[in-house]
């Protein structure tokens, strides 16, 4: 079980309350697909990768970044038992999807990209950004247990 500090659970929540799920989340997944193309193959079924435009205009990618959204959504309302929350999820990206569990990493790097470039120093300070890298950290390390 991870420690809070209460700044820390007020920095996550006041931060999240400000994020725009339909605008953070197709921005997040659309870079990762971009700066790491070899994440594609986890995403066939969504059509045409295949360029930047293609990736921009990809209705599936932009639905998909607010599904993952949704997903630390639950994390934010369940900072104390998010590893449990994502069971299920690290077993079905383990078993079923075999996503390789280096990019929930490399997607947590994308949303926070996205969140600074959003927000700016003046909402995502360093004490912000602190908290919130701790968060996705513990999300990827609940995304990746059932790898372990």
């Amino acid at each position: 079980m991870v420690a809070w500090t209460d700044s820390e659970r007020s920095a996550i929540h006041a931060l999240w309350a400000k994020i725009d799920v339909g605008d953070i989340g197709p921005k997040a997944l659309t870079r990762l697909l971009i700066v790491y193309p070899w994440t594609q193959r986890h995403f066939s079924t969504f059509g045409d990768l295949s360029t930047i435009a293609a990736i921009l205009g990809n209705e599936k990618v932009a639905k998909h970044g607010k599904v993952v959204m949704g997903g630390l959504d639950r994390a934010v309302k369940n900072l104390d038992d998010i590893k449990n929350v994502y069971s299920a999820l690290s077993t079905m990206h383990s078993e079923k999807l075999h996503v390789d569990p280096d990019n929930f990493r490399l997607l947590a790097e994308c949303i926070s990209v996205c969140v600074a470039a959003k927000f700016g120093p003046s909402v995502f300070t360093a004490e912000v950004q602190e908290a919130w890298q701790k968060f996705l950290a513990v999300v990827v390390s609940a995304l990746g247990r059932q790898y372990h």
